[in-house]
């Protein structure tokens, strides 16, 4: 069970979000709402299945969903520039020190590989403004 899905109803310390992807034993993304985790994972080209469902009065509804891909998102201290990334590798925002950027994917048909900038690399670590990245988590997900 390296990576999977998480979706309760009611948040806790446990879970902090509604919807939790896992890669192992860390938080890989979350967000609010379903149509969010639709959204992410046809970005990424991944597929879920429901594997299963319990109640609580913590939690309320609980699903757990296996993942179609495993993740590999080894920061290995990032990428300087982009001719360091797969030519086919395709931009996403995500998280790298704290804040958004331009992050990169490459789904291989068996695992979505992960590609985030090193931040002292400041042709390819540019920062949303704090702004759009509080409108960026609200709207979209954080990864």
């Amino acid at each position: 069970m390296k990576n999977y899905i998480t979706i309760v109803e009611k948040t806790s310390k446990r879970f902090r979000s509604h919807v939790i992807i896992y890669n192992g034993f860390y938080h890989f993304a979350e967000m609010h709402t379903i149509e969010q985790l639709e959204k992410f994972s046809n970005m990424l080209g991944f597929t879920y299945t429901l594997e299963e469902v319990s109640q609580s009065e913590e939690h309320g509804k609980y699903r757990r969903y296996s993942i179609s891909r495993t993740i590999d998102d080894r920061c290995g201290g990032g990428f300087w520039k982009l001719s360091d990334i797969p030519d086919d590798a395709k931009p996403f925002k995500a998280l790298s020190n704290g804040s958004i950027v331009d992050c990169y994917f490459l789904n291989d048909g068996e695992t979505i590989h992960i590609y985030r900038p090193n931040p002292n690399a400041k042709e390819v670590y540019k920062p949303l403004s704090l702004e759009d990245h509080i409108d960026f988590v609200k709207n979209n997900y954080l990864c």
